[in-house]
């Protein structure tokens, strides 16, 4: 907390998609701390049977920080992953009010 406020660790997300191949290219891009962040990647949605889609994200996060910086990469993944499981159970409950 003294070298990097968690408050500040924020980004925004562009992102180009590709709908009829059901990926998406994405590159975050910090709001403060600019130099020390640097994060790309894509997802894509993977069909797994009749009724069960999978997102499959892979990428780069790299938190160029003397000493602390995999411990705040830990943690923004680990953020990251409770967002997008937070999203799918939003995501199936709303699927499944619509059928």
């Amino acid at each position: 907390r003294r070298v990097l406020d968690p408050d500040k660790i924020t980004w925004v997300e562009e992102s180009t998609v590709h709908p009829s191949e059901h990926y998406t290219e994405f590159r975050m891009v910090p709001d403060h701390y600019g130099s020390r962040m640097t994060c790309t990647g894509h997802y894509r949605f993977e069909e797994r049977g009749p009724a069960l889609t999978e997102q499959v994200v892979e990428g780069d996060l790299v938190i160029h920080y003397p000493v602390v910086g995999r411990l705040v990469e830990r943690a923004i993944l680990t953020g990251m992953r409770q967002h997008l499981s937070e999203e799918a159970r939003l995501l199936e409950r709303r699927a499944q009010a619509q059928s």
